[in-house]
């Protein structure tokens, strides 16, 4: 086991730097550009305690999906167009730093593939008029701690209150990992990321479970379900809502999948399919799988950024208990809302409204194995209130990394 502590200092004088930013989102489903701009306190400073506003382009294709230098450059290009139609000072973009930041889709494809792409991206934003920094592909891990770093700033709980408050846990549910990040009781044994905001040193656990956001755990419970049957023609899923036909390419042999809507038997199928307490616990204490995690007492964020959470989690205590009886009205009212005779999709990838009842299971249930047991809050809620054009996820938190940290790696 390798232990790495990630840390990021941060300046006590934070209000020089500039005033505008940009963040490439190279996602799974889609690449956009977040254009963030803080308000100058004075001609030298710029008030990073304040909210900035942010503006983001329109959405085009993921990166990773691209096979040619053209295809690449027909979504880069459009992007740098959006920046430079919202900065059209020259001297301004000429300061204006630029990252791209490539996530779950660029970290599935080969390390040839990799670097292939982003030797592409990397000539394209260097020729830009901005102030290109890096593009490179985040680990799940730094994905969270900038997830963290958004919800606690906009809460105020980092970096905006001249004295520290109280931070609260964040659980990010992407397209491939769950991935979770708080600041246990005691210092972490494993997976410990410090972060020296100011005067205020805090000790992050911030870990990634692959496999286990929306996409790679439905990938695992068809393909583990398809097993148990032993191949059959077909299968009853319950995670799908009742009626709801899909046809599937299990190892080259064609599996029709119908959904039988049940919310109990879909908590009991993830439980049971993904959240097993196989593996030794190396280190205590473990979760689920053999996985060290510290004792969690924070109040926690969950958060998505590329999935909305429907409606029925809007309205309910957000306990365990009441996320469960979130999953059991919608699947009940998917009954009658959902014209199951006209929907048809791919097994593999439906589409994510058929997927939110087992959304709101899987994350009831990643609640309950990582021994969440507090009322929890959709980080939807944490903007609310604020007049703001922000969007909740990482690309803010991505900023406040580079724009107040300075990150570097420090042995074990």
């Amino acid at each position: 086991l390798l232990l790495f502590f990630l840390t990021f200092i941060l300046a006590e004088d934070f209000l020089s730097g500039n005033p505008t930013w940009l963040i490439i989102n190279a996602g799974y489903t889609s690449t956009s550009l977040h254009l963030f701009r803080w308000r100058l306190a004075d001609s030298n400073h710029v008030a990073y305690r304040t909210l900035p506003n942010e503006t983001i382009s329109p959405a085009y294709p993921p990166l990773h999906r691209h096979h040619t230098s053209g295809q690449i450059n027909n979504t880069i290009q459009p992007l740098l167009r959006f920046a430079m139609a919202h900065i059209s000072d020259p001297q301004i973009q000429a300061r204006t730093p630029l990252y791209l930041h490539a996530t779950s889709g660029m970290r599935l494809i080969s390390l040839l593939e990799q670097n292939r792409i982003l030797r592409v991206i990397t000539h394209a934003l260097r020729k830009s008029s901005f102030n290109f920094q890096s593009a490179e592909i985040i680990s799940p891990q730094a994905e969270v701690v900038m997830d963290w770093l958004t919800i606690n700033f906009l809460l105020g709980n980092i970096i905006r209150p001249t004295q520290p408050r109280p931070t609260v846990g964040v659980l990010a549910m992407g397209s491939w990992s769950s991935m979770v990040a708080f600041v246990p009781l005691d210092s972490p044994r494993l997976d410990k990321v410090e972060l020296h905001l100011s005067s205020t040193k805090y000790q992050l656990f911030a870990h990634a479970y692959e496999h286990h956001g929306l996409l790679g755990a439905w990938e695992w419970l068809l393909a583990a379900s398809i097993q148990r049957a032993g191949h059959p023609p077909s299968i009853s899923i319950p995670c799908l809502p009742r009626g709801v036909q899909c046809y599937h390419h299990y190892h080259k042999v064609g599996v029709q999948v119908q959904g039988s809507g049940s919310a109990g038997d879909c908590l009991s199928l993830i439980a049971a399919t993904l959240f097993t307490s196989d593996g030794p616990c190396l280190v205590e204490p473990c979760s689920f799988g053999g996985v060290y995690q510290p004792p969690i007492h924070e109040h926690f964020v969950v958060f998505s950024q590329s999935y909305r959470f429907p409606e029925e989690m809007e309205n309910v205590p957000l306990d365990v208990e009441g996320i469960s009886l979130a999953a059991k009205k919608w699947f009940r009212q998917t009954r009658h809302t959902l014209n199951h005779t006209n929907v048809t999709c791919t097994a593999l990838t439906p589409h994510p409204t058929l997927l939110q009842g087992f959304l709101i299971g899987l994350v009831e249930v990643t609640l309950r194995n990582f021994g969440v047991r507090r009322t929890v809050t959709l980080a939807s809620k944490v903007v609310t209130g604020y007049n703001t054009t922000l969007k909740l996820g990482w690309p803010l938190g991505a900023v406040l990394y580079q724009a107040i940290g300075r990150p570097h790696l420090s042995p074990p």
